[in-house]
């Protein structure tokens, strides 16, 4: 009779680890649930948050100051600097095609310059190396030959000490157009430019 007790007592304690033990599991497959869904639940909600906190697109018209930056402008400039396709260095879309649209786009701008401001347009073409050290564990040069840049000047009339500079490339690789990290540079740029340039706010 004493052995069944004990018998009886170890089964229930065992039944009673066994309740627990599964008790906890489920806890612990709740709690990761709902941390997950919770989680997912915020992000989502932040993202929503930031999406919708964006400024709202200003679009072009008559009655749009031109100083102020115009996404429609911007995008306009995208669509056609991308519809060249890819503009690998040397290739007939990059050195001609781009190189010819910003040139015209830039000549569009000049003509309605302010008469504070003063605007020089040049073309540089240049050839050269330079020596990357331990690039891919190699002494590696990279060679290039009549490379051209764009150089677009704006100044005030009156001498002024002040000066800031934009840069971007307009080439990109073989396999994409470069709309994300190049073109959008590149039209920025330009909108850029054709608000500084009438205008007789200064530059400072």
């Amino acid at each position: 009779m004493g052995h069944d007790k004990e018998d009886d007592n170890l089964g229930n304690q065992q039944n009673d680890e066994k309740i627990q033990n599964r008790s906890q599991t489920n806890f612990d497959a709740y709690t990761i649930f709902f941390v997950y869904v919770g989680s997912a639940g915020i992000i989502y909600l932040l993202m929503y948050f930031l999406f919708n906190s964006f400024p709202k697109p200003i679009i072009d018209g008559p009655d749009l100051s031109e100083n102020i930056f115009c996404e429609e402008r911007a995008r306009y400039h995208l669509e056609n600097i991308t519809s060249f396709g890819p503009r690998v260095a040397g290739s007939y879309a990059n050195e001609v095609q781009a190189k010819d649209y910003i040139m015209s786009e830039v000549k569009k701008i000049e003509k309605q310059i302010h008469a504070s401001k003063q605007m020089e347009i040049d073309l540089q073409v240049t050839s050269g190396s330079f020596h990357l050290v331990n690039f891919i564990q190699t002494n590696f040069y990279s060679v290039y030959r009549n490379m051209q840049n764009i150089v677009v000047k704006i100044t005030e009339q009156e001498e002024s000490d002040d000066s800031f500079l934009i840069n971007c490339h307009h080439d990109s690789v073989s396999s994409s157009p470069g709309i994300h990290q190049r073109d959008q540079c590149i039209s920025c740029t330009i909108e850029n430019i054709s608000c500084l340039i009438p205008t007789m706010k200064l530059l400072n």
